[in-house]
């Protein structure tokens, strides 16, 4: 099982091409249990070597270096409306250096709110980092010209079933109420 025609082949397939050749040396759960005692029941294909990466770290020494920023959706005064919270944070000092409060998402605000920032502070940071969302990766996000797709609210629903209302069950709507009958013995 050990030999370089063998390597990346499982038990069941070396005991078939062994039986083809003619020779039987032992069944297929017997493969299993020797590989098993000699620590060799994994994964018997060559598997590639990927050389470890280090993960990138942001690292400031001292403020205005560098410059994190982020979106958030706040609920707003009423149901189904929202407003998009920018803010700009100077990972050194954890100083808010920019924030804005706007009704859509879009990539112009956020490219108006950190050159406002900058020219604030009077400091360009070596880095600005965001998480990437798609108005932080994306140059100009254009709106959708789809139509609007109905919300599931403004669907009237009847409150005792999970169904729209106006739609029983047509079999149980003008059956006349049962009656226990006899019962047989």
């Amino acid at each position: 099982m050990n030999r370089d025609e063998y390597a990346e082949l499982p038990p069941a397939q070396i005991w078939a091409r062994e039986l083809d050749a003619g020779r039987y040396h032992c069944s297929v759960s017997t493969m299993y249990r020797i590989l098993r005692e000699k620590g060799q029941n994994g994964e018997r294909r060559r598997q590639a070597a990927h050389p470890t990466s280090a993960v990138p770290e942001l690292v400031a020494t001292a403020p205005s270096q560098v410059f994190t920023w982020d979106i958030t959706k706040a609920a707003g005064p009423a149901k189904s409306i929202w407003y998009h919270a920018y803010v700009i944070i100077d990972i050194f000092s954890r100083y808010i250096a920019g924030h804005t409060v706007e009704r859509a998402e879009s990539a112009l605000q956020a490219e108006e709110l950190v050159r406002e920032t900058i020219t604030r502070n009077g400091i360009v940071p070596q880095t600005v980092h965001s998480a990437g969302a798609p108005s932080r990766s994306s140059p100009r996000r254009r709106p959708s010209r789809d139509p609007p797709r109905p919300r599931r609210s403004a669907v009237r629903r009847d409150p005792r079933s999970a169904r729209p209302a106006g739609r029983s069950c047509p079999s149980s709507r003008n059956r006349p109420p049962s009656r226990p009958g006899p019962r047989a013995a």
